[in-house]
């Protein structure tokens, strides 16, 4: 569980929060923008964070973000309403061009979300208009907000010679050209992997020792079930390691996790490549 700052101690799984963040792993190299990891989080967040606004799609930077304004449009005195950022928007219009798609819809919402003079604002308004605020319009936060001009200039950068103008050629092609960015995945209850391809070694981690009670096949009777103790591993997690060749010719690895103060209370099934 985290807690959620500025929303008076609001606290949820983290697995459950989401951003725009992991968009840095692609336009830096470390992930190939159609790998099914970044389609499938993107799908999440078009979903959970994307403001259609008058002036086109804007984001908010995570569910229950509580910075920002107050409801009527008060000053943020340390606990409020986050409301969208049009930087968030250039973010999304990154992953858009990596994607082969168009950026020009974010790229027109941000601009038609500034304020006098062409100023990008932190947050826009995104409820009903009142005598301040219009819907994706400044919302009386910081404006202008540097970051977001600097991130604007680059993204006409990446529109006009078609990568991320933080790529570097050195780790595309090592983590990019050079084949899989890791040869081994890892399973981890904050970073879940439901697929492995073949041919790749599965690590299972976490954060307290474990036994991990496991058995292969797609039937909802484990075949072979066994137990695993898992071992020390480095900056304080604990994991079990499943090689290749142990899991070659399996459908699936089913497991749950037995901790000193009993078992987790739910199965995980990882599918495995052909």
């Amino acid at each position: 569980m985290v807690q959620i700052g500025n929303t008076g101690g609001l606290t949820v799984r983290a697995g459950e929060l989401v951003s725009l963040d992991f968009g840095y792993l692609v336009r830096v190299g470390l992930r190939c923008a159609d790998d099914s990891r970044i389609r499938d989080t993107l799908k999440v967040v078009d979903g959970e964070l994307r403001y259609d606004s008058p002036v086109g799609p804007l984001y908010y930077r995570c569910q229950h973000d509580g910075y920002g304004n107050t409801a009527d449009g008060g000053p943020y005195l340390g606990q409020g309403i986050g409301r969208p950022w049009p930087l968030l928007a250039g973010e999304r219009a990154h992953l858009a061009l990596l994607c082969g798609e168009s950026p020009d819809p974010y790229i027109g919402a941000r601009l038609h979300s500034s304020g006098p003079g062409g100023l990008f604002p932190e947050q826009v308004w995104d409820a009903a208009p009142t005598r301040s605020f219009q819907p994706g319009k400044p919302a009386g936060s910081a404006m202008p907000l540097v970051w977001a001009h600097a991130e604007y200039l680059k993204l006409l950068w990446a529109r006009e010679h078609g990568q991320p103008y933080e790529s570097l050629l050195a780790v595309r092609e090592r983590y990019l050209e050079g084949g899989s960015p890791s040869q081994i995945r890892f399973w981890r209850t904050d970073s879940i992997s439901f697929e492995l391809p073949a041919r790749l070694p599965l690590w299972i981690e976490d954060t307290r020792p474990f036994t991990l009670s496991f058995g292969f096949g797609a039937a909802a009777v484990w075949e072979g079930a066994q137990e695993r103790e898992a071992q020390a591993g480095v900056f304080g997690l604990w994991r079990v390691e499943f090689p290749a060749q142990e899991l070659s010719g399996h459908s699936a690895l089913n497991f749950t996790r037995r901790y000193d103060d009993g078992w987790e209370g739910r199965d995980h099934r990882v599918k495995l490549g052909d």
